[in-house]
């Protein structure tokens, strides 16, 4: 089942990638309202933001 699931994600990121879909290199990244969209909040001290 996980081999299955894994090769559906595959198909999914191919097909993403041809209609010029490009994923965003966000993570660690201060947020920035203007150019991204808030999925989640979650609370980690680990990270610090930068106003």
């Amino acid at each position: 089942m996980a081999e299955g699931m894994a090769m559906n994600l595959r198909r999914l990121d191919e097909t993403l990638l041809r209609r010029g879909v490009r994923p965003l290199a966000a993570l660690g990244q201060p947020f920035d309202p203007h150019t991204m969209h808030a999925a989640e909040l979650a609370s980690d001290p680990t990270q610090t933001v930068a106003w």
